[in-house]
């Protein structure tokens, strides 16, 4: 059975009061900067505008009723039906399953479903009493799939683009986050971790010169 010195005992004690105390007051400094400077900087350089992609269509907003329709259009909405029990991983991105019911305006009985891909502002989608859901503000751009994935989604109908209708607000991330994926919170995790083990050891031989414990 292996012995610990008391004073190996005894060192840990203040050690990790002091670096307890110092990861706190140090943590408690970066939150304040990052809360009241950084995060609120960040913030400024996302596009979160009324009108940006993502955010809920107004009465400008044109609707697409068609593939053709989102192809021509620089930005536009969609009312569809999402699959968001069904995501779906591609290029490192999560996307989820869109059907549309398209429409001809020269051709009232003109009925065609298709599905394809789009990368949805979650907090954006309205329901509609006539079912499926008012879309975000959305963009049409090309698919980047290097790994081939959307190739084994037999349901969807277009594979080499997607609906883009989350821009910045997949960079959204709240204050708590934002701490956390700051590198100084990180060097701090580091820094108090070495600063137990330095001051441990600098009490240990304390105690021991002075013949406590």
């Amino acid at each position: 059975m292996v012995q610990v010195p008391l004073r190996a005992v005894m060192a840990i004690v203040p050690a990790f009061i002091l670096a307890f105390a110092l990861r706190i007051g140090a943590t408690a400094l970066l939150r304040l900067c990052t809360s009241n400077v950084a995060h609120p900087v960040y913030i400024e350089t996302l596009d979160l505008a009324e009108d940006s992609i993502g955010s809920a269509p107004d009465e400008n907003t044109p609707q697409a009723k068609s593939v053709a329709d989102m192809a021509s259009m620089d930005t536009f909405y969609l009312i569809g039906a999402v699959a968001w029990d069904r995501p779906c991983l591609a290029g490192g991105q999560w996307y989820y399953e869109v059907e549309i019911k398209e429409t001809k305006p020269d051709d009232p009985g003109y009925r065609l479903y298709t599905t394809f891909l789009a990368r949805i502002n979650q907090d954006a989608p309205e329901p509609l009493e006539t079912g499926g859901r008012r879309l975000p503000i959305g963009r049409w751009l090309p698919l980047e799939d290097p790994d081939g994935e959307t190739k084994k989604l037999y349901s969807l109908d277009i594979k080499d683009h997607y609906a883009d209708m989350l821009g910045d607000y997949g960079l959204l991330i709240t204050e708590g986050e934002f701490l956390t994926q700051h590198p100084v919170y990180r060097i701090l995790e580091i820094g108090s971790g070495a600063l137990l083990l330095v001051s441990f050891g600098c009490f240990a031989l304390f105690f021991e010169r002075k013949g406590w414990f």
